[in-house]
C-alpha cells in the first residue's frame, strides 16, 4: 500500500513538471530547459519584467540621482539570475543596454532626449570617471567565470559530473566547445585557462619571469612553453636566438638557480586568485580589474564622498566631463540656432556659461543679494554668504579650474 502511495506521488510529481515545461520551458526557475540553443527569445520574460518596472516608474518626476539609484539597485540586477549561467547574446546586452540608458536620459518614454554621454563611460567606476552603472556583459563573464574555477578548484556533485560528462581525464584546456554541449558548459569553455606558462604566468614569485628577466624573454625561441616542458630536463628545456654572454649570461644563472628547486608534482595544476589576497575567486575582483582600461577620464578630486545630494554631484560631473548642452555643444551636433550668449552676445561655452559671464559672476557673488534683506538680517546673511562662496571655490579648485571669480 505503501509503495502505491510513494509511486503515485511520484507519478504526480512527474506529470506536474512535464506540465510545467511543455507551458513555459523554465521549471519556474526563471531559466530555460529545452535542448535547443538560447537565442533573443528565451530573454523575454527579463525584457518583460524590465517593462513592467519601467511602466510603474515615473522617470519625469525623478531627479537624475533617483533615476541612477533605480537603474543600479533594481535595473542591473533583474538579469543577474539569468547572466550567471547562461552567456547573454550581444543582441540582449544592447536591448537591456538601450532600457537602462533610455530612462536614465529620457525620463518620459514618449520623448526624445539628448544622450549627453556614451553609454560605456557612465558604466565605468566612479573613481575614474563613470557613474559607476553596472556593465551587463563584463558581469556575464565575471558570473560564468566563478562556476569554472569553482570547477578547477573545488570537489562536489555537480563538479564530477560535468569532469565524467566532458572532461574524460582531460585538462580543461584540452577540451573545446562541441555542438551538443550544454548551454552551461558551452558559455564556460569560452573563458577556459590554458596551462602554466613558463614566461609568462605567475607561478613563481609575484611576477611572470618575463617581467623578471626580460632580456632573456625578449630573445628566448619560444615565448609560450609550458613550465613542466622547460623544467622535464636539466638543464632547462629553454633556447635562445643567440648565444648569452655579459649581463644576459648573469641573468640565465639566476633563473637556473631560482627553479632549481622547484619539484612538479602528477597532480593537475591548481589555481590561485591573484586580484584577492586570500587566492580565492571573487566576481568583484574580476569586475574590478576587467572593466579598468586606459581611455580613463583623469579625475582630480573624490567628487562622490562630498556631502551634498546625489542629483548635484552628476550635476558637477556633467562639468567635469564638459557635456552639459552649451551652444557651442549644440553646435557639434549640428543645432542650427546662434551660438552667442543670451546676456552678453559672446560665445556660449561651457568656461564662459559659468565663470566668464557677468551674470554668472554676480551669481556667485551673492553677498550682493544682502540689501534685498531686512537689516537685522543683513549680518547673518552676509556670514552664510562668505561661507558659501569659499565652499563654492574649493570645489571649483578641486576640480582643476582657476580662480577668475
Amino acid at each position: 500500500m505503501e509503495k502505491q502511495k510513494t509511486l503515485g506521488k511520484s507519478m504526480c510529481s512527474f506529470l506536474v513538471v512535464r506540465r510545467a515545461l511543455s507551458l513555459s520551458g523554465t521549471l519556474g526557475i526563471g531559466i530555460p530547459m529545452h535542448h535547443r540553443k538560447i537565442n533573443n527569445k528565451d530573454w523575454i520574460s527579463v525584457e518583460e519584467r524590465f517593462q513592467k518596472k519601467l511602466g510603474s516608474w515615473k522617470g519625469k518626476l525623478l531627479s537624475a540621482g533617483g533615476r541612477l539609484v533605480l537603474i543600479n539597485s533594481v535595473l542591473s540586477s533583474l538579469p543577474m539570475f539569468m547572466l550567471s549561467f547562461i552567456e547573454a547574446p550581444k543582441g540582449v546586452l544592447k536591448m537591456l543596454d538601450y532600457y537602462r540608458s533610455r530612462f536614465f536620459w529620457q525620463c518620459d518614454k514618449h520623448k526624445k532626449k539628448y544622450r549627453l554621454a556614451k553609454w560605456c563611460i557612465l558604466c565605468k567606476p566612479k573613481h575614474i570617471g563613470g557613474l559607476g552603472i553596472l556593465n551587463l556583459e563584463v558581469q556575464n563573464r565575471c558570473l560564468l567565470s566563478k562556476w569554472l574555477f569553482k570547477l578547477i578548484n573545488e570537489d562536489g556533485l555537480w563538479q564530477d559530473l560535468l569532469k565524467r560528462k566532458y572532461l574524460s581525464n582531460k585538462s580543461i584546456s584540452q577540451v573545446s566547445k562541441k555542438p551538443g554541449d550544454s548551454h552551461f558548459w558551452s558559455a564556460s569553455c569560452m573563458l577556459k585557462v590554458g596551462k602554466a606558462r613558463f614566461w609568462e604566468d605567475y607561478w613563481i614569485g609575484d611576477k611572470p619571469l618575463m617581467e623578471v628577466y626580460p632580456n632573456l624573454y625578449r630573445i628566448v625561441r619560444k615565448k609560450t612553453v609550458t613550465v613542466a616542458s622547460v623544467l622535464k630536463s636539466i638543464p632547462l628545456n629553454v633556447s635562445f636566438h643567440r648565444s648569452l654572454t655579459g649581463d644576459n649570461l648573469m641573468a640565465w644563472y639566476k633563473l637556473v638557480s631560482k627553479v632549481a628547486n622547484v619539484n612538479l608534482s602528477e597532480e593537475n595544476d591548481t589555481f590561485k586568485w591573484r586580484l584577492h589576497k586570500n587566492g580565492i575567486f571573487s566576481v568583484q575582483s574580476m569586475y574590478n580589474n576587467l572593466i579598468l582600461d586606459n581611455n580613463t577620464i583623469p579625475v582630480t578630486c573624490d567628487l562622490w564622498k562630498l556631502r551634498i545630494p546625489l542629483k548635484i554631484k552628476i550635476f558637477l560631473w556633467y562639468l567635469r566631463t564638459g557635456v552639459i548642452l552649451t551652444k557651442d555643444n549644440l553646435a557639434k551636433r549640428q543645432w542650427q540656432g546662434s551660438t552667442k550668449c543670451c546676456f552678453c552676445n559672446a560665445d556660449e561655452t561651457l568656461q564662459h556659461l559659468f565663470f566668464d559671464c557677468h551674470v554668472a559672476r554676480a551669481t556667485y557673488w551673492i553677498r550682493s543679494w544682502s540689501p534685498l534683506f531686512k537689516e537685522e538680517e543683513r549680518e547673518t546673511m552676509r556670514t552664510g554668504c562668505t561661507f558659501l562662496e569659499t565652499t563654492v571655490m574649493e570645489i571649483f579648485s578641486k576640480f582643476g579650474w582657476k580662480r577668475s571669480l
